[in-house]
C-alpha cells in the first residue's frame, strides 16, 4: 500500500452575498441575490422541507403559515445557490 497523497486542490467557489430583510420575519420576507430566482426552499434545522416556490415574484416569500423557529432557506439563481438563515417569528 502506498499513499500518494494530495498536492493540490482546486475549487470554484465563488464569493455570494445574500441579503434576507425583514430578518426576524412575521410574516413575509425579501431577499436580494445575485442572478434571476428559480427556486426557494425552506428546511427546518432537521433538514425537513417545509416550503418550496419555483415561482417567485417580486423576490419575496410568504412565510406566515411556519411556525415560530429557525430555518435554513436555500434560493437557487442563474448565477448559483445561496443558503441563508431566517428567524421566523
Amino acid at each position: 500500500f502506498e499513499y500518494s497523497g494530495v498536492d493540490e486542490v482546486k475549487t470554484d467557489a465563488k464569493t455570494a452575498v445574500i441579503n434576507i430583510y425583514p430578518n426576524p420575519a412575521a410574516d413575509k420576507f425579501s431577499f436580494t441575490a445575485a442572478g434571476d430566482t428559480q427556486e426557494v426552499s425552506i428546511f427546518d434545522l432537521s433538514g425537513r422541507l417545509v416550503l418550496n416556490e419555483k415561482a417567485v415574484a417580486d423576490n419575496s416569500v410568504t412565510v406566515s403559515a411556519l411556525s415560530a423557529g429557525i430555518y435554513n432557506v436555500v434560493i437557487t439563481t442563474t448565477e448559483g445557490t445561496y443558503v441563508a438563515r431566517l428567524i421566523k417569528k
